[in-house]
């Protein structure tokens, strides 16, 4: 079946930051197989109607929404908070919109493999060596030049498309910025080339060449489309995907963030070190002033070492603000981002390791702790990995949040003391009795039930409030 309408439509879309109307009752329809240029002086609202497209914006008024081949309309944004990736998109920010510890060749392959598209090792160099970025194929972006690294943002956008079958919509800002004449002209002609091949392009753009090769040029200023002109043109007729499926999108974000990590493991350093701090503050109070004390005050600081941990700041949110890239996975995966990232960016690694550490140094000489105690120390490290996946959720929460007085929902942090306190109690029974099979609010094992539950209830609290 072939859909001839709008591909992508904004109807009386609103955008307010803060006090400031951005965009205000924009309509416009990106057609299948067009180029449209959006032009303007600086904060005319360029670069916000892009981005609104793509589906990073909230919505004072007004939706965007995008049309299958089977004629039914997906919502990308609205009012209501609704909000799904745009179906084929590909997104290049002014910024690199990848973070800066990504190798050039793992940022296209990321790209593609985002989009579901998979591009054989001959083929990818071949447009690495088009585009004089082959040579650098190993290096990080952190020490490429502002021009390579917008090379390199603005070909991962036209990758997909491509070596895509179906329609795509491409969304590019400023991309001719910082690339020399030959660069340009290579991106000229790319951008023409997926115009042949039926895909739709916007472009933000100062450029007068880039404009030239545009069917519409839409000018904006004070946030309101004020011209739009329209050339002679053949319509597309070239099928857009059927149905959007961001399992392929999801399961190379999960990949990221662990590749990520493995490579600079930044986030084990930060939460490491503080934990390590704690131990040897306990350690100065004296071994013997410790063990001289009941057991639900050797519990304390048992926990106090991995409970810092948790509840450091994870390094995931630095990684997801660094040029833009979480905006860049926002807008190819949607809302999927914030869960995913909590909880793969959460503290997995140390809990256990310390709460055993805690556990050799401080129950040296302990007369009153339980044989078998030792042997189930496990279970509140797991509740406590629990606590920092809640804490990681609300951290997550918070940075993404511009809305004036945002930071008072930090303060949901507190909530996490309750789930901490069960978790003590357990651990100061486990020491004196050991573990118990039997559930209830008085045993280890519903303590600690009980905990996680009360955290997993934190961490669906964060993720599901609306972002932006």
């Amino acid at each position: 079946m072939t859909v001839t309408g709008p591909l992508l439509t904004a109807s009386g879309v609103t955008v307010q930051r803060g006090t400031r109307v951005v965009l205000k009752d924009i309509d416009l329809a990106i057609e299948r197989g067009e180029i449209v240029t959006l032009t303007g002086q600086n904060g005319s609202g360029k670069t916000t109607l892009l981005e609104t497209i793509a589906g990073l914006h909230s919505l004072k008024k007004g939706r965007v929404k995008a049309t299958y081949t089977n004629g039914n309309d997906i919502i990308i944004r609205d009012l209501k908070g609704r909000r799904t990736p745009a179906p084929g998109v590909s997104l290049a920010l002014q910024s690199v919109g990848a973070c800066l510890d990504e190798s050039v060749i793992e940022r296209l392959r990321t790209a593609s493999s985002v989009a579901g598209i998979k591009i054989d090792d001959e083929a990818l160099e071949t447009e690495m060596e088009k585009w004089s970025v082959l040579h650098r194929a190993n290096d990080r972006l952190a020490i490429l030049s502002n021009g390579l690294r917008k090379r390199v943002s603005v070909l991962s956008a036209l990758l997909p498309a491509m070596f895509s079958n179906h329609q795509r919509l491409i969304l590019l800002d400023e991309p001719g910025d910082g690339m020399d004449d030959e660069s340009k002209n290579i991106l000229k002609s790319s951008i023409m080339m997926m115009k042949d091949s039926g895909h739709s392009i916007v472009i933000v753009t100062h450029d007068t060449s880039m404009v030239e090769l545009s069917d519409r040029t839409v000018a904006l200023s004070n946030g309101k489309i004020t011209t739009s002109i329209q050339k002679s043109r053949k319509p597309s007729h070239v099928p857009l995907l059927d149905s959007y499926d961001d399992n392929s999108g999801i399961k190379e974000f999960c990949r990221w963030i662990v590749a990520i990590e493995r490579r600079n493991p930044v986030d084990t350093i930060q939460r490491l070190v503080p934990a390590l701090l704690a131990l040897f503050l306990i350690r100065s109070v004296g071994l013997e002033d410790i063990t001289n004390q009941n057991t639900y005050s050797l519990a304390f600081y048992l926990l106090i070492p991995a409970l810092v941990s948790v509840m450091a700041r994870p390094a995931l949110i630095d990684r997801l603000s660094e040029e833009r890239s979480g905006d860049w996975w926002r807008a190819h995966l949607g809302r999927s981002v914030r869960p995913y990232a909590t909880i793969l960016g959460g503290p997995w690694l140390l809990p256990l390791p310390l709460v055993y550490l805690s556990f050799a140094v401080i129950s040296f000489n302990a007369t009153q702790i339980d044989q078998s105690a030792q042997y189930w120390l496990w279970l509140p490290a797991l509740a406590l990995i629990d606590i920092g996946i809640a804490a990681t959720a609300i951290q997550m929460l918070v940075s993404g949040l511009e809305r004036s007085g945002a930071v008072a929902v930090s303060l949901m942090m507190i909530i996490l003391i309750w789930p901490f306190m069960m978790t003590l109690e357990a651990t100061a029974l486990l020491l004196e009795e050991g573990f118990q099979y039997n559930l209830g609010f008085d045993t280890p094992l519903g303590l600690i039930i009980l905990s996680s539950l009360i955290s997993a209830g934190v961490w669906l609290s964060a993720v599901v409030i609306p972002d932006q």
